[in-house]
């Protein structure tokens, strides 16, 4: 059964994010001084395209949440989904000499929503530079094992995050993927699913959804899309249709 998680498949790096890498060990070779975290700066004018590959790789969604991400930046006053910030898994001042890793380079959510009057923080804004356990794009732990959406009739499981192990318990707190918020948009993906299902649950239109859910179009996928596809392949599945 498909899991409500997105492994991310990492793509080619941008060209000019090699040159900031050169470019910072040039600057450690002529000043014999170690990185520290202020040198990110050093990627600046490089940003956008890096911005630009994140999106591409990410289908559109943040690493964490799996929300709707676009390649343009944030706003920190603004209390919003919308734009993406650059992420380090390994944060620039625990390890800054992989600040340029392109393997270390996530696009995630502004992570700050508005929430019955309030500002509720997930993602990146929670975390801060605490350590995270579970790489979005490797195995060992494999996140499509480990962060299991609920997705059933259960009113208290339904748009939960069921963390398996205890790195994912740990790292689905400091997230804080289980906010109000990211719950109500996760549970309502499966009931607008199930609205839909209503007036038609043929094979066909289940296998359109499947499609919608797991093909990228020209803005990448649908936000929650995991969540969205493991509804439907569970459907799939006991029909026994080939999707």
């Amino acid at each position: 059964m498909r899991p409500t998680v997105r492994r991310i498949r990492k793509g080619p790096e941008p060209s000019c994010l090699a040159g900031r890498r050169r470019e910072a060990r040039r600057i450690q070779r002529e000043t014999g001084r170690p990185l520290t975290s202020e040198d990110w700066e050093l990627v600046k004018d490089c940003a956008q395209p890096i911005r630009n590959a994140l999106v591409a790789e990410q289908c559109g969604l943040c690493a964490y949440c799996n929300n709707r991400i676009a390649a343009r930046g944030y706003l920190a006053d603004q209390a919003q989904l919308g734009g993406m910030k650059i992420e380090h898994f390994v944060t620039r001042s625990a390890e800054p000499q992989r600040m340029f890793d392109w393997e270390n380079l996530l696009g995630v959510c502004g992570g700050r929503h508005q929430w019955n009057g309030e500002i509720v923080e997930t993602c990146d804004a929670a975390r801060t530079d605490r350590t995270l356990h579970v790489h979005p794009a490797r195995l060992a732990p494999d996140p499509e094992a480990v962060f299991i959406v609920g997705i059933g009739h259960n009113r208290d499981t339904l748009g939960v995050v069921e963390p398996v192990g205890a790195q994912a318990a740990s790292d689905c707190a400091v997230l804080n993927l289980n906010a109000a918020p990211l719950v109500e948009a996760r549970a309502q993906v499966v009931r607008m699913l199930r609205q839909w299902l209503k007036n038609d649950d043929s094979n066909a239109r289940l296998l359109s959804l499947y499609r919608s859910a797991t093909t990228p179009g020209p803005t990448g996928l649908p936000p929650h899309a995991p969540v969205m596809a493991r509804y439907i392949a569970r459907k799939i599945e006991r029909r026994g249709i080939v999707p």
